[in-house]
């Protein structure tokens, strides 16, 4: 069975509630869905799937985080043959193991693991020369866009076929492909110059643009979307890092002290105290976070553009038996 990640709570305001609530269960469907899957790539694994197996590791994963997942990633890619990939995992796992006790044998396989796949690594470089960079250039490899700092740089690559794309605005898209061999491989993709679009149904046309309506990003709503992506981010980041803090703090104060006539029995409290200070900081980051999304929710519906105010004359017509007739109204 897999490990799943320790979770600390605290009472929140009756406003709150129903958000945390909400959170609480998508987090709580995660988890199982998450542990569905893994026993569905353990079945795989054993059968002899291997891809199959890495594919619902995988899918795992990104329900719900955890040790014992990455670690059967690692080993399954590098099963399967995919190199870089596997290797980026054991990286991981070292990274998350290192410092822990309890964890050293499985730190001591990653960092083996890791520096015995780093020598059979093949590597691609796409480089984007400063005279195709034109503004909003997009660089994607099999689909997933390349950040700026990785172009002109050898990346480690699994073997294989691989999608090299690009697009701007106003310029016609590109594509090639390499063929990466599975190790010890260093190949290279030079990004050209985008070919211009020019639409010649638009020449000579006037373009005009109705402003009646206003636009849905009225400033209480932009103030909505800062608060939501200030509070959130920064307070769903403070409860992330403390409650990994306090987990870790509470594991190390276990293998310290197991039970309560150990040697390092000062040691392993202060650990504790530790581990409860910063389980209290998590939630209180956490609350920060859903206090910012129920402001921004009302700052976003109070919000609200109004309706365009029409101006200049307006004419209506009457028709009756006996007369026919007709009123301007002016607005201004």
């Amino acid at each position: 069975m897999r490990s799943t990640t320790k979770r600390v709570a605290i009472a929140a305001p009756l406003a709150l509630v129903g958000i945390i609530g909400i959170i609480s269960t998508a987090s709580a469907q995660n988890a199982a869905q998450a542990e569905r899957l893994f026993n569905e790539a353990k079945a795989l694994s054993d059968a002899g799937k291997t891809r199959e197996a890495c594919e619902a590791w995988e899918a795992s994963q990104k329900l719900d985080p955890s040790l014992a997942t990455i670690t059967n990633i690692a080993n399954c890619r590098e099963k399967a043959g995919d190199l870089a990939t596997a290797w980026e995992a054991w990286i991981s796992v070292e990274r998350q193991t290192a410092g822990l006790g309890k964890y050293e044998n499985l730190n001591i396989t990653a960092k083996t693991r890791a520096g015995a796949l780093e020598s059979r690594l093949s590597y691609l470089t796409i480089n984007v020369p400063d005279e195709v960079r034109v503004e909003g250039l997009i660089v994607l490899r099999d689909g997933v866009q390349i950040d700026p700092g990785a172009w002109n740089r050898a990346l480690p690559v699994d073997g294989g076929k691989h999608q090299i794309s690009g697009r701007a605005p106003g310029h016609e898209t590109w594509s090639t492909a390499v063929d990466i061999q599975p190790e010890n491989d260093k190949q290279s993709v030079e990004v050209p110059r985008f070919k211009a679009i020019r639409n010649p149904q638009s020449a000579g046309k006037t373009v005009v643009i109705d402003r009646t309506t206003p636009s849905m990003f009225t400033p209480r709503r932009k103030i909505a979307v800062g608060l939501a992506a200030g509070g959130v981010v920064a307070g769903v980041a403070a409860g992330l890092v403390f409650g990994m803090g306090s987990a870790r703090s509470a594991d190390r104060a276990e293998s310290l002290c197991p039970d309560l006539n150990c040697e390092r029995f000062e040691e392993a409290n202060a650990l504790n105290k530790k581990s409860r200070d910063q389980a209290l900081y998590a939630n209180i980051g956490f609350g920060v976070g859903a206090a910012a999304t129920a402001g921004a929710v009302v700052l976003w519906f109070i919000g609200k553009p109004e309706q365009p105010r029409r101006e200049g004359p307006e004419i209506t017509t009457h028709v009756g038996a006996r007369q026919v007739g007709a009123s301007v109204t002016f607005r201004f």
